[in-house]
């Protein structure tokens, strides 16, 4: 390979290779390396994320987190919960949100963000609504867009209206 020692350039190419589509060549320059940091397991979950990958993107977060190293972020998180989202893995989404507390992190706008637009894809309008009730921050447009997007998608004009006056 020739980049193991200069690991940015690894996990710049890991990036690289995700967002041009060739995630099979992601995961080869991923496997090689001899050394991960948070930035090589961030980029190769969000590259499985960003294709739709959900049970890979998963599956190496908990190889992640089973072999404690590196420390899981909050960017971590992003990935896996975007990758629930676009599945519809509501059980699994918010299984991995809870978790976050387990490992001292905070969840962002954008965590927030991702459950609302999961539970607003499964159809469960009411628990999206009550979990924006819920945010400690005031829910931010790309939240009640997601809700009244999955509202019109999922034709529930009592939800909309309601977002729609907030």
């Amino acid at each position: 390979m020739g980049f193991d020692s200069y690991i940015h350039v690894s996990n710049a190419l890991i990036s690289m290779y995700c967002k041009c589509g060739d995630v099979k060549e992601a995961l080869y320059m991923f496997k090689n390396m001899h050394i991960k940091d948070p930035v090589t397991w961030n980029s190769m979950i969000a590259g499985y994320a960003q294709h739709g990958l959900a049970l890979e993107a998963i599956d190496l977060f908990e190889e992640m987190t089973k072999q404690k190293k590196p420390e899981t972020e909050t960017i971590t998180y992003l990935g896996v919960l975007s990758s629930c989202r676009h599945a519809c893995f509501v059980q699994q989404g918010l299984f991995y949100f809870n978790s976050m507390a387990e490992y001292g992190l905070e969840p962002e706008l954008d965590h927030y963000s991702c459950i609302v637009d999961l539970l607003g894809r499964a159809g469960d309008l009411e628990k999206a609504r009550d979990f924006i009730r819920k945010l400690p921050n005031s829910p931010n447009g790309v939240i009640w867009g997601s809700l009244l997007s999955s509202c019109r998608v999922h034709e529930n004009v009592w939800i909309r209206i309601e977002a729609s006056n907030v």
